[in-house]
């Protein structure tokens, strides 16, 4: 029998290979649409594997992944070229698959936020949690997310970011927890952990670290999601900054409350020693600033809080201290530009109104201006310099009334008081004294010296400023003579 043995063994394999050949190809098959059925079956998605193979007894290694949402319209979820399937082995043999984790590498993922506030990733989860009693872990790495928010974006304009790695836990009830996710954009990496609750309340709770990541990328990504009057700043602000946010709230009307602080970077061209802001965005594109406070490494400061609406109507509350503050930084502030204003600023302002509609606003406040230059209204001719600029205003309805107005220049001193309308065309009439000898080769020079002749040289004089911005009008005149001289920029 013994010779018997080993030719019969050899056929028996011989057999067994064979059958396994010519089986394997359709088990293989089978595998792959038993696995599509499978994840299908737990998720609402259309599934397509290009291939598969099978590690014993629990892991599936598949290749070219793609998942699309059901539904209409249908959207490309994610592609990954390989994913790695956890089985629980158990399943194979009653003739099903029970997924214990997913984990992708490299996946191109693809986020949309609807209108409503609904993200096509939520449905999928929230359906997939009626389907089973328990739902995988999935992974990834080295993926790249492209986000298209239609709440806060209607032109469907594209964000896209690298995650390195992360992972979500689903549960039946329909909640999501967020494990250390990283983010990658603008040179720096955010880590964020939390969850997403499922029905009711849904509530959402996610904690975000990020440090050493631009602020232009941050405020490209404010511009996309908030329009272009969040992203005019860039430009004004560069550097790196540190970021903490938590956001919070209802699944679609989230609050995001950050807190910034900015490392080595410049305001309007100033270095600053120190830079930080507390803020709370909203789904209804309302910016509150709780905290603003930005200190230049030359010692001047501005410390500032109020809220801002970034949809129609636009309206603004604000209120400001400065402290020898550059004063074309502060403009840049307020239009998002770095103007070519000379000398700081120091006082307080508040104000209110449609950023749309000067008509509505209302506020006041004290300024002092130092150390500025006002441009000469033609060209070729020397600005005026201003030692010292101070005035007390108040706003309402859009008229702002100037009272206390004061301005030291080279040899002369004027009080004036006055409004300027909504249009800001303007009318401020005051008197003061002049010292022509000491008045610089400027235009009050030019325009005072034809009114005092003789060897009296320190007269008093008085000023009417009125017209536009663009057209600004000035008038002197001397108490003991009727002569005056009025000049209009060209």
């Amino acid at each position: 029998m013994r010779k018997f043995a080993i030719p019969f063994f050899l056929a028996v394999l011989c057999g067994l290979v064979l059958l396994f050949s010519i089986f394997l190809p359709r088990w293989k098959e089978g595998l792959v649409r038993r696995a599509e059925r499978g994840i299908e079956e737990v998720f609402p998605l259309q599934v397509e594997i290009g291939s598969i193979t099978f590690h014993f007894p629990s892991v599936v290694r598949m290749r070219r992944v793609s998942a699309l949402t059901t539904g209409r319209p249908r959207q490309l979820l994610f592609s990954a070229p390989e994913a790695r399937l956890t089985l629980n082995p158990v399943s194979l043999l009653r003739g099903g698959v029970e997924l214990k984790s997913v984990a992708l590498r490299s996946p191109a993922v693809y986020l949309v936020r609807d209108g409503s506030g609904e993200w096509n990733i939520s449905r999928v989860f929230e359906r997939a949690a009626g389907r089973a009693r328990r739902l995988p872990f999935v992974g990834f790495t080295d993926a790249r997310v492209e986000v298209v928010d239609f709440r806060l974006n209607p032109k469907g304009e594209r964000y896209g970011f690298a995650a390195p790695g992360g992972g979500f836990g689903f549960r039946t009830d329909g909640s999501i927890s967020v494990s250390r996710l990283a983010v990658r954009f603008g040179g720096g990496t955010a880590t964020v952990t939390g969850g997403i609750g499922g029905a009711p309340g849904r509530k959402v709770r996610l904690k975000v670290s990020s440090g050493g990541f631009g602020v232009d990328e941050g405020l490209k990504l404010l511009r996309l999601f908030y329009g272009d009057k969040a992203g005019r700043y860039a430009g004004l602000v560069s550097g790196e900054a540190r970021v903490e946010a938590v956001v919070d709230g209802e699944r679609g009307a989230e609050r995001v409350r950050s807190s910034v602080v900015l490392r080595e970077g410049e305001v309007g061209g100033e270095a600053v020693s120190d830079c930080r802001a507390r803020f709370t965005l909203s789904v209804r594109k309302r910016v509150e600033v709780e905290e603003l406070g930005v200190r230049l490494r030359g010692g001047g400061y501005i410390l500032g809080k109020g809220y801002l609406s970034l949809e129609e109507p636009r309206w603004m509350e604000m209120k400001a201290h400065f402290r020898d503050f550059p004063l074309a930084v502060a403009a840049g502030f307020m239009d998002g530009r770095h103007g070519a204003a000379t000398g700081t600023v120091s006082g307080n302002v508040r104000m209110k109104g449609d950023l749309d509609a000067a008509e509505t606003y209302s506020g006041g406040g004290r300024v002092t201006v130092a150390g500025a230059v006002i441009p000469a209204w033609k060209e070729g001719e020397r600005g005026i310099p201003v030692h010292r600029a101070e005035a007390v205003f108040s706003t309402e309805g859009g008229v702002t009334r100037v009272r206390g107005c004061r301005l030291e220049s080279d040899g002369i001193w004027v009080e004036m008081e006055g409004k300027i309308e909504p249009d800001f065309s303007f009318d401020l009439r005051g008197g003061g004294e002049v010292l022509l000898s000491e008045v610089g080769e400027n235009e009050i020079r030019k325009n005072l010296e034809p009114l005092i002749k003789g060897p009296e040289q320190r007269r008093r004089v008085r000023v009417r400023v009125y017209g536009t911005p663009d057209a600004p009008f000035v008038e002197y005149s001397l108490p003991s003579s009727r002569m005056k001289r009025s000049e209009a920029k060209d």
